[in-house]
């Protein structure tokens, strides 16, 4: 029994020593074997290797179904993708009407803005220029009058230059230059002179030749008859005559006294004379500025007997062209 052992523990040995010799021995015999064996040429195995696949087949049946536009992505992909969009969303593609609105702003700045002109709130009724001090005399919006110097703040203006019959104003960008208002050209009642016929478009009618021989006393011929009729009221041609007839009486008065002065008639009387004629005028229809003229020209007409070099106050105040308050 125990040679028996012996015997078969000596031959598993040698095998086993075989085994590994025929294996990882340099001739490598057995893998040889094996390979030889599984790779031998089979006539079936070529045959099932050598025929189409199922989507060879597939594809001779169906044709060729895929397209450009069929999408090929995973839905995994296409998943992230979109969980990918909603963390970090793509910038907004830029559209016609954002291009528009951009090449509008560029333009926009390329432009030049002129800049706004003030207004005055003011009129100029008239200047005087000096060379110590200059005035301007102006009409405010609430129709007050003012005498404004040279440097002075009216509203948002401020007066930089004071000229003859203009200024020149600044509103901290720009000078504005005003001018004085135009005063309408108006033909005054009183001014003496010259033949007192008013213009006229109407014609004198023409008057016949009277026939026969003319008897009797003549008829004082009537004021204004043989002139052009002129259009108006009535109202004004008695106010015209009742001028002109102070005129001529004041002058009359003046010129009595001048050739035959009365000794009985003292000055203060023969200004009493004129002032009770300019009283009688004030008292009837004429309006307040041909008054003042009517007492200006009396007071003229008693002043210029005396005889002075200076200027008289009436001179004076017409060349400042101030105007005086009438006394009443």
């Amino acid at each position: 029994m125990v040679s028996t052992l012996r015997i078969t523990s000596v031959v598993v040995i040698f095998a086993a020593a075989v085994v590994v010799g025929l294996v990882a021995g340099p001739s490598s015999l057995i893998p040889n074997l094996l390979a030889g064996f599984a790779l031998r040429s089979d006539p079936e195995i070529e045959r099932i290797l050598s025929e189409p696949s199922v989507v060879q087949r597939w594809i001779e049946e169906n044709g060729d179904t895929h397209s450009s536009d069929q999408d090929t992505t995973s839905p995994l992909v296409r998943q992230a993708e979109a969980f990918k969009n909603i963390i970090d969303p793509p910038p907004a593609p830029p559209s016609a009407n954002s291009g528009a609105r951009k090449t509008t702003v560029a333009d926009r700045g390329k432009t030049v803005v002129k800049p706004v002109t003030s207004s005055a709130q003011f009129d100029l009724v008239a200047t005087t220029v000096s060379a110590e001090k200059s005035f301007a005399y102006i009409r405010l919006p609430d129709k007050t009058y003012r005498w404004a110097r040279q440097g002075d703040v009216i509203g948002h203006l401020t007066i930089k230059e004071i000229r003859n019959e203009s200024i020149v104003c600044s509103d901290g960008r720009a000078d504005i230059p005003m001018v004085k208002e135009p005063v309408p050209d108006t033909a005054s009642l009183l001014e003496v002179g010259g033949p007192s016929v008013l213009p006229s478009d109407s014609q004198v009618a023409p008057v016949p030749p009277t026939a026969g021989r003319i008897t009797g006393q003549p008829v004082a011929r009537p004021w204004g008859a043989g002139e052009p009729a002129v259009p108006g009221s009535d109202e004004a041609r008695e106010q015209e005559r009742e001028a002109l007839d102070l005129i001529r009486q004041i002058r009359e008065l003046q010129k009595g006294d001048a050739a035959a002065p009365d000794a009985n008639l003292s000055p203060e009387d023969h200004d009493a004379a004129i002032e009770k004629l300019m009283t009688e005028f004030r008292s009837s229809r004429v309006g307040p500025e041909e008054a003042e003229k009517v007492e200006d020209l009396g007071r003229e007409l008693n002043e210029s007997a005396e005889p002075s070099t200076a200027d008289r106050p009436s001179d004076v105040r017409r060349k400042l062209n101030i105007p005086r308050t009438i006394r009443k």
